[in-house]
């Protein structure tokens, strides 16, 4: 089976959305996307993150539904 897009979003309205990605970052291959820069400087200089705890809880709960679609087969409802 070719894959034709690394994402599908099935959204609660019947809507799907594909989107093509970039190659996966590997110990060998890394960007910098300035997600640890920004914490790092709003730790420092007492300021506001760009990228929450919460946006990280989140985003671990699409990675997990995630490889539990893979291995079931079945589409998950993350939130």
């Amino acid at each position: 089976m070719l894959i034709a897009h690394q994402l599908e979003v099935l959204t609660h309205d019947g809507e799907r959305v594909r989107y093509e990605l970039e190659a996966i970052q590997t110990n060998d291959n890394q960007t910098n996307t300035g997600v640890i820069d920004s914490f790092v400087d709003g730790i420092r200089f007492e300021e506001d993150l760009v990228v929450t705890g919460q946006d990280a809880f989140d985003s671990l709960k699409v990675v997990v539904a995630l490889i539990e679609s893979a291995q079931s087969g079945y589409v998950k409802d993350v939130f």
